[in-house]
């Protein structure tokens, strides 16, 4: 059956019976209440125990070694008297008949006596402590065991009438937190970031993509002021700004060197035809090959043309008659001084070639006269030279050409 508990606030709602008599946060407003009790049923006890009743509504069964000692309720935890054999249950307070005073019982903590000074309190562990006359009659943790101890009021003994063997404290767990409890951290507001805490936590986020505004709320959510945060977004974007700038300007500067580099090693067609220092790559050879050839029959053609040319115009000027033997002479000279001038360039030009291959290979430019063992040697040169793939990365004779 559910119980009706209603709030300050106005507002009510339905609570489980096994929330009765404790306290609990109203569902509307937040705040704490506790869940009344349901009626009461007539408690049926043990032969030989005392029947006790609480202000909570909960009644319960106590040894009679129990009487007229002050124990706490096991539901609601606060303090209440167990009456002696003779005398009747207690009931709550609200239902208690008006009787004369003369009548009713006189119990140790009917009377409260005003707080004067430090409170002995004694927990079931056997520790004890004082508490300040401010915690009279209120519930707090022992601090050794954490167990609920109630604080009396002063003139009343806070020993506990009974121990664990008696089986009284069984529905008290000491590693359960009251609803108080639970309430009092459901509204405790989490603890601010420290200075270095909301700096790393910033960094960490930014790092990570998150826009500044974002990280700013998320800072005020983590209890950091708000001059605090704004501080911390700028400084973080101004550093992630000049971060980048000296960056970009890192990386302008390896490329303009790189290109700076790249262009004053870069060979030029004087250096590739006729300096033997240096590496270059296979097409070089197979293109400087092609071109040799090209060159030598075109220097011969040439030059026969310019000899036969020449040769015409001689025989012309020289009338009809013979021409002197002396003009073919002087013809072919200059074929000849034409072709071995040619041949002595292409020569250069070839060894210049094919030591810097070799170079590119990593090897010395000795190796071409290789080329002069027969059969082999050709052969071997030509494979090494024209096929094989150079030295990958620098070596000793200078960097990639490729």
């Amino acid at each position: 059956m559910s119980l009706i508990a209603s709030c300050r606030c106005g507002a009510k709602f339905k609570a489980p019976p096994n929330l009765a008599g404790k306290q609990v946060a109203c569902p509307t407003c937040g705040q704490a209440l506790v869940v009344p009790a349901a009626t009461p049923a007539p408690a049926q006890t043990k032969k030989g125990t005392i029947a006790v009743g609480c202000q909570c509504g909960k009644r319960f069964a106590a040894p009679p070694h129990l009487a007229g000692r002050q124990v706490q309720c096991p539901s609601c935890k606060q303090p209440l008297m167990v009456p002696a054999a003779a005398a009747q249950p207690a009931t709550p307070a609200a239902a208690q008949p008006a009787t004369p005073a003369a009548a009713q019982p006189a119990t140790p903590a009917a009377a409260p006596v005003a707080p004067t000074g430090p409170i002995a309190v004694t927990c079931r562990c056997g520790k004890g402590f004082t508490a300040p006359p401010t915690l009279a009659g209120k519930q707090v943790a022992c601090p050794s065991c954490r167990s609920p101890i109630h604080v009396p009021h002063p003139g009343a003994s806070s020993a506990p009438s009974a121990s664990n063997e008696d089986g009284f404290w069984d529905e008290i767990k000491s590693d359960e937190k009251t609803p108080q409890e639970i309430y009092e951290e459901s509204q405790a507001k989490p603890k601010a970031f420290s200075p270095t805490q909301a700096t790393s936590y910033a960094i960490n986020r930014i790092s990570k993509g998150a826009a500044p505004g974002v990280v700013y709320d998320e800072l005020r959510e983590k209890g950091v002021g708000p001059e605090e945060s704004e501080r911390i977004v700028e400084d973080l974007q101004e550093g992630k700004k000049q971060i980048i700038k000296t960056r970009k300007a890192s990386q302008d500067r390896d490329y303009s060197a790189t290109v700076s580099r790249a262009k004053a090693k870069k060979p030029g067609i004087k250096e590739i035809l006729f300096s033997f220092e240096g590496r270059v790559p296979r097409r070089v050879i197979w293109a400087v090959s092609f071109g040799m050839v090209g060159v030598v029959f075109m220097v011969i053609v040439l030059s026969t043309v310019l000899v036969i040319g020449l040769g015409l115009l001689l025989a012309i000027l020289a009338g009809e008659g013979e021409p002197p033997a002396w003009i073919g002479i002087a013809l072919i000279t200059i074929q000849l001084i034409i072709l071995g001038g040619t041949y002595i360039v292409m020569l250069w030009v070839s060894l210049a070639v094919q030591i810097k291959r070799w170079h590119d290979l990593d090897k010395s430019g000795w190796w071409m006269l290789i080329g002069f063992v027969p059969v082999v040697g050709p052969v071997w040169s030509f494979i090494e030279t024209g096929c094989i793939r150079g030295t990958v990365g620098s070596n000793e004779y200078g960097p990639d050409p490729t």
